[in-house]
Protein backbone atom coordinates (compact mmCIF):
# COMPACT_ATOMS: atom_id res chain seq x y z
CA UNK A 1 0.00 0.00 0.00
CA UNK A 2 1.39 3.33 -1.15
CA UNK A 3 0.44 5.90 1.26
CA UNK A 4 2.39 9.46 -0.50
CA UNK A 5 2.13 11.39 -3.22
CA UNK A 6 1.34 9.74 -6.87
CA UNK A 7 2.63 12.26 -9.99
CA UNK A 8 -0.26 11.73 -12.69
CA UNK A 9 -3.06 12.90 -14.68
CA UNK A 10 -6.20 12.24 -13.60
CA UNK A 11 -9.49 13.81 -12.83
CA UNK A 12 -8.76 14.46 -9.29
CA UNK A 13 -4.91 15.35 -9.67
CA UNK A 14 -6.18 18.36 -12.19
CA UNK A 15 -8.39 19.55 -9.72
CA UNK A 16 -6.86 22.48 -7.64
CA UNK A 17 -6.14 22.18 -4.20
CA UNK A 18 -8.79 24.35 -2.04
CA UNK A 19 -11.92 22.52 -4.24
CA UNK A 20 -9.86 18.99 -2.95
CA UNK A 21 -9.79 19.77 0.66
CA UNK A 22 -13.28 21.18 0.50
CA UNK A 23 -14.66 17.93 -0.59
CA UNK A 24 -12.20 16.49 1.82
CA UNK A 25 -14.02 18.09 5.22
CA UNK A 26 -17.16 17.93 3.70
CA UNK A 27 -17.46 14.09 2.56
CA UNK A 28 -15.87 13.62 6.01
CA UNK A 29 -18.84 15.36 8.35
CA UNK A 30 -21.67 14.03 5.76
CA UNK A 31 -20.13 10.64 6.33
CA UNK A 32 -19.74 10.71 9.83
CA UNK A 33 -23.15 12.15 10.27
CA UNK A 34 -25.49 10.92 8.04
CA UNK A 35 -25.79 7.34 9.93
CA UNK A 36 -28.11 5.49 8.18
CA UNK A 37 -27.61 2.29 5.97
CA UNK A 38 -29.15 4.15 2.91
CA UNK A 39 -26.91 6.99 2.79
CA UNK A 40 -24.03 4.77 3.83
CA UNK A 41 -24.40 2.73 0.09
CA UNK A 42 -25.49 5.59 -1.71
CA UNK A 43 -21.79 7.50 -0.71
CA UNK A 44 -19.83 4.27 -1.45
CA UNK A 45 -21.35 4.20 -4.98
CA UNK A 46 -20.25 7.72 -5.42
CA UNK A 47 -17.12 6.88 -4.02
CA UNK A 48 -16.81 3.96 -6.13
CA UNK A 49 -17.07 5.99 -9.56
CA UNK A 50 -14.77 8.59 -8.43
CA UNK A 51 -12.26 6.16 -7.60
CA UNK A 52 -12.92 4.46 -11.04
CA UNK A 53 -13.08 7.87 -12.73
CA UNK A 54 -9.64 8.99 -11.08
CA UNK A 55 -7.98 5.57 -11.82
CA UNK A 56 -7.52 5.28 -8.44
CA UNK A 57 -9.49 1.80 -7.87
CA UNK A 58 -5.95 -0.21 -7.85
CA UNK A 59 -5.01 1.88 -4.90
CA UNK A 60 -8.01 1.73 -3.33
CA UNK A 61 -8.51 -1.86 -3.14
CA UNK A 62 -5.09 -2.23 -2.01
CA UNK A 63 -6.19 -0.68 0.96
CA UNK A 64 -8.95 -2.74 1.48
CA UNK A 65 -6.67 -5.73 1.55
CA UNK A 66 -4.25 -4.26 4.00
CA UNK A 67 -7.80 -2.94 6.30
CA UNK A 68 -9.32 -6.32 5.75
CA UNK A 69 -8.35 -7.45 8.95
CA UNK A 70 -9.30 -4.35 10.83
CA UNK A 71 -12.77 -3.61 9.04
CA UNK A 72 -13.42 -7.36 9.86
CA UNK A 73 -12.85 -6.54 13.78
CA UNK A 74 -14.99 -3.54 13.70
CA UNK A 75 -17.83 -5.42 12.03
CA UNK A 76 -17.52 -8.04 14.68
CA UNK A 77 -17.30 -6.03 17.49
CA UNK A 78 -19.98 -3.25 16.74
CA UNK A 79 -22.49 -6.63 16.24
CA UNK A 80 -21.27 -7.73 19.42
CA UNK A 81 -21.84 -4.59 21.28
CA UNK A 82 -25.24 -4.10 19.29
CA UNK A 83 -26.16 -7.87 20.55
CA UNK A 84 -26.55 -6.45 24.17
CA UNK A 85 -29.45 -4.29 23.05
CA UNK A 86 -33.10 -5.42 21.69
CA UNK A 87 -35.16 -3.78 19.05
CA UNK A 88 -37.88 -5.56 19.21
CA UNK A 89 -38.62 -5.06 15.60
CA UNK A 90 -38.48 -8.42 13.73
CA UNK A 91 -37.79 -11.75 15.79
CA UNK A 92 -34.08 -12.27 16.55
CA UNK A 93 -31.48 -14.95 14.82
CA UNK A 94 -30.70 -15.93 18.14
CA UNK A 95 -30.94 -15.32 21.77
CA UNK A 96 -30.05 -16.47 25.22
CA UNK A 97 -30.58 -14.64 27.81
CA UNK A 98 -29.58 -10.83 27.46
CA UNK A 99 -27.43 -11.77 24.51
CA UNK A 100 -30.01 -11.23 21.22
CA UNK A 101 -28.50 -10.91 17.54
CA UNK A 102 -31.32 -9.50 15.52
CA UNK A 103 -31.10 -8.56 11.35
CA UNK A 104 -30.78 -4.68 12.34
CA UNK A 105 -27.38 -5.65 14.54
CA UNK A 106 -25.78 -7.02 10.93
CA UNK A 107 -27.04 -3.68 8.54
CA UNK A 108 -25.53 -1.32 11.56
CA UNK A 109 -22.23 -3.27 11.44
CA UNK A 110 -21.97 -3.24 7.75
CA UNK A 111 -23.15 0.24 8.31
CA UNK A 112 -20.23 1.55 10.24
CA UNK A 113 -17.88 -0.87 8.16
CA UNK A 114 -18.48 1.25 5.23
CA UNK A 115 -18.75 4.47 6.50
CA UNK A 116 -14.80 3.61 8.30
CA UNK A 117 -13.54 2.91 5.03
CA UNK A 118 -14.99 5.68 3.23
CA UNK A 119 -13.40 8.28 6.00
CA UNK A 120 -10.15 6.02 5.75
CA UNK A 121 -10.48 6.31 1.54
CA UNK A 122 -10.86 9.96 1.46
CA UNK A 123 -8.30 11.09 3.52
CA UNK A 124 -6.10 8.31 1.63
CA UNK A 125 -6.94 10.01 -1.96
CA UNK A 126 -6.31 13.22 -0.69
CA UNK A 127 -2.74 12.60 -0.07
CA UNK A 128 -2.75 10.32 -3.14
CA UNK A 129 -3.55 13.19 -5.76
CA UNK A 130 -2.20 16.51 -3.34
CA UNK A 131 1.52 17.13 -2.80
CA UNK A 132 2.92 18.60 0.38
CA UNK A 133 3.01 22.58 -1.16
CA UNK A 134 -0.31 22.21 -2.76
CA UNK A 135 -2.01 21.67 0.55
CA UNK A 136 -0.89 24.24 2.14
CA UNK A 137 -1.54 26.63 -0.96
CA UNK A 138 -4.69 25.35 -0.68
CA UNK A 139 -5.06 26.22 3.01
CA UNK A 140 -3.99 29.74 2.73
CA UNK A 141 -6.26 30.34 -0.47
CA UNK A 142 -9.09 29.21 2.31
CA UNK A 143 -8.03 31.82 4.33
CA UNK A 144 -6.47 29.73 6.59
CA UNK A 145 -3.13 31.60 8.48
CA UNK A 146 0.31 30.56 6.74
CA UNK A 147 1.41 28.85 9.85
CA UNK A 148 -1.31 27.09 10.54
CA UNK A 149 -1.65 25.42 6.61
CA UNK A 150 2.14 24.92 6.87
CA UNK A 151 1.60 22.93 10.34
CA UNK A 152 -1.57 21.05 8.69
CA UNK A 153 0.66 20.77 5.45
CA UNK A 154 3.75 19.29 7.41
CA UNK A 155 1.63 16.77 9.29
CA UNK A 156 0.08 15.14 5.47
CA UNK A 157 4.33 15.09 4.50
CA UNK A 158 5.20 13.17 7.66
CA UNK A 159 2.22 10.33 7.94
CA UNK A 160 3.78 9.10 4.47
CA UNK A 161 7.37 9.28 5.92
CA UNK A 162 5.88 7.05 9.10
CA UNK A 163 4.40 4.54 7.51
CA UNK A 164 7.81 3.73 5.24
CA UNK A 165 9.68 3.80 8.50
CA UNK A 166 7.09 1.46 9.50
CA UNK A 167 7.13 -1.00 6.57
CA UNK A 168 11.29 -0.70 6.25
CA UNK A 169 11.69 -1.28 9.54
CA UNK A 170 8.74 -4.19 9.73
CA UNK A 171 11.12 -5.52 6.41
CA UNK A 172 13.82 -5.78 8.44
CA UNK A 173 12.39 -7.51 11.27
CA UNK A 174 10.94 -10.46 8.78
CA UNK A 175 14.21 -10.77 6.84
CA UNK A 176 15.31 -11.73 10.80
CA UNK A 177 12.81 -14.34 11.20
CA UNK A 178 10.21 -12.15 12.76
CA UNK A 179 6.22 -12.61 11.78
CA UNK A 180 4.42 -9.49 13.42
CA UNK A 181 1.51 -11.08 11.79
CA UNK A 182 1.30 -14.32 13.23
CA UNK A 183 0.76 -16.13 16.41
CA UNK A 184 -1.43 -15.66 19.49
CA UNK A 185 -2.45 -12.04 20.49
CA UNK A 186 0.27 -11.89 23.17
CA UNK A 187 3.15 -12.92 20.90
CA UNK A 188 1.99 -9.90 18.21
CA UNK A 189 1.80 -7.58 20.80
CA UNK A 190 5.45 -8.45 21.69
CA UNK A 191 6.31 -8.46 18.02
CA UNK A 192 4.70 -5.33 17.17
CA UNK A 193 6.81 -3.86 20.19
CA UNK A 194 10.04 -4.53 18.52
CA UNK A 195 9.04 -2.90 15.47
CA UNK A 196 7.13 0.08 17.46
CA UNK A 197 10.41 1.07 19.38
CA UNK A 198 12.77 1.47 16.93
CA UNK A 199 9.95 3.09 14.98
CA UNK A 200 9.63 5.75 17.47
CA UNK A 201 13.58 6.44 17.39
CA UNK A 202 13.26 7.13 13.39
CA UNK A 203 10.57 9.23 14.11
CA UNK A 204 12.01 11.43 16.30
CA UNK A 205 15.22 11.54 14.45
CA UNK A 206 13.21 12.35 11.25
CA UNK A 207 11.53 15.23 13.36
CA UNK A 208 15.11 16.38 14.65
CA UNK A 209 15.97 16.43 11.16
CA UNK A 210 12.97 18.61 10.04
CA UNK A 211 13.33 21.13 12.42
CA UNK A 212 17.15 21.65 11.93
CA UNK A 213 16.62 22.34 8.17
CA UNK A 214 13.83 24.96 9.45
CA UNK A 215 16.41 26.23 11.27
CA UNK A 216 19.28 26.23 8.56
CA UNK A 217 17.11 27.57 5.74
CA UNK A 218 15.71 30.07 8.45
CA UNK A 219 11.91 29.78 7.83
CA UNK A 220 9.79 32.37 8.68
CA UNK A 221 6.34 31.68 8.77
CA UNK A 222 5.41 35.35 9.15
CA UNK A 223 5.76 36.36 5.94
CA UNK A 224 3.87 35.80 2.68
CA UNK A 225 5.33 33.05 0.31
CA UNK A 226 4.38 32.27 -3.09
CA UNK A 227 3.87 28.17 -3.89
CA UNK A 228 6.46 26.49 -5.81
CA UNK A 229 3.16 25.57 -8.23
CA UNK A 230 0.42 28.06 -8.78
CA UNK A 231 -3.15 26.42 -9.71
CA UNK A 232 -6.13 28.29 -10.98
CA UNK A 233 -9.69 26.82 -10.96
CA UNK A 234 -11.12 25.61 -14.17
CA UNK A 235 -14.27 24.56 -15.94
CA UNK A 236 -13.66 21.31 -14.38
CA UNK A 237 -13.66 22.27 -10.77
CA UNK A 238 -16.60 24.16 -11.37
CA UNK A 239 -18.49 21.16 -12.84
CA UNK A 240 -16.94 19.23 -9.93
CA UNK A 241 -18.26 21.30 -7.18
CA UNK A 242 -22.03 21.64 -8.85
CA UNK A 243 -21.67 17.91 -9.49
CA UNK A 244 -20.86 17.25 -5.76
CA UNK A 245 -22.95 19.66 -4.09
CA UNK A 246 -25.76 18.07 -5.82
CA UNK A 247 -24.85 14.55 -4.56
CA UNK A 248 -24.06 15.60 -1.44
CA UNK A 249 -28.09 17.23 -1.40
CA UNK A 250 -28.99 13.59 -2.34
CA UNK A 251 -27.25 12.19 0.54
CA UNK A 252 -28.94 14.78 3.17
CA UNK A 253 -32.36 13.88 1.63
CA UNK A 254 -31.92 10.36 2.16
CA UNK A 255 -30.57 11.07 5.64
CA UNK A 256 -33.69 12.56 6.61
CA UNK A 257 -36.48 10.62 4.78
CA UNK A 258 -35.52 7.65 6.80
CA UNK A 259 -34.84 7.27 10.37
CA UNK A 260 -31.86 7.47 11.87
CA UNK A 261 -30.15 4.43 12.57
CA UNK A 262 -28.02 4.33 15.78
Amino acid sequence: MTLQYLERDTLLHRLTPALKIVWFFVSAVLIAVCQDLSCALYMGVLFLILWFASDLYREIFRLFRSLFPYLFMIFFVWVLILAFRENGNLPPIWEYGVFCIEWADFTRGVMTLIRVFLMISSFYILILTTNFSEIISGLHKLHIPYRAAFSVGLVFQAIPIMVSEYETIRDAQRSRGLEVDKGSILTRVKNYGVVLFPLFIRVLNKSQNMTTAMFIYKLDLTGKRRPFKETKASWRDLVFGLLWLALWAGCIYLFYLKPIVL
